[in-house]
């Protein structure tokens, strides 16, 4: 009986990958690239979530003391001199002065490995998702990175590689098996050749064999 082929199915994700799914492949498409796994080659799917940080910790310190600064610079052009009430020098102060104390903070957590500035930049300055692979036997996978809340779409995805391998596993089973039955054909004839069997036996298992009941 033959088996049921899964049915096409393209998956969008909003990172820009098209990953495009038919009977006996799976393509990948992606701004720049584009990569394509047999079904017959499939291997696993995996998925992790991944983070990728914008900027360092340093860079948004050094961005706060820039802007600080030039907001005290903005001001002295602007008025001649520094006048202290002004918005811009309470802003830029302020920015400087929260840049100096994050940066101690910077040199604390360094030294004591305390990951509090790792965990800043993360939650504020990186882009969340998930890094997706789908394996190829010969080494050669499909990596893209989707957005955290396309979670859902990502196990849909998931069940519809494993459709697709064990289609072709099937596939495969019923390509291989008659050559399965000559093997064991060639394997009965030499014990015959050899007295191990007799032609009564041979023939009986060679019906059996040949579906010729």
């Amino acid at each position: 009986m033959e088996s049921k082929q899964p049915n096409p199915k393209t998956f969008d994700f909003k990172t820009g990958v098209t990953v495009e799914t038919t009977n006996d492949k799976v393509t990948a498409t992606a701004q720049n690239s584009n990569k394509t796994i047999q079904s017959t080659d499939l291997d696993n799917f995996s998925y992790a979530e991944h983070t990728e940080q914008r900027m360092t910790f340093v860079g948004v310190l050094s961005r706060m003391f820039v802007i600080g600064l030039l907001l005290v610079i903005l001001n002295k052009v602007l008025f001649g001199k520094l006048q202290l009430e002004s918005q811009a020098i309470i802003i830029g102060c302020t920015l400087m002065g929260l840049a100096f104390v994050l940066f101690l903070i910077t040199v604390i957590d360094s030294f004591l490995e305390l990951g509090i500035t790792n965990n800043i930049i993360n939650n504020f300055f990186s882009n969340r998702g998930y890094y997706i692979t789908i394996g190829n036997k010969s080494g050669n996978n499909i990596e893209f990175i989707t957005e955290l809340n396309e979670l859902e779409l990502i196990k849909e995805l998931e069940t519809k590689i494993y459709e697709l391998k064990k289609s072709a596993v099937k596939n495969d089973a019923t390509v291989i098996q008659p050559n399965s039955n000559l093997d064991e054909l060639k394997k009965l004839s030499e014990l015959l050749n050899a007295g191990i069997i007799t032609q009564t036996e041979f023939d009986q298992k060679k019906k059996q064999l040949l579906k010729l009941n």
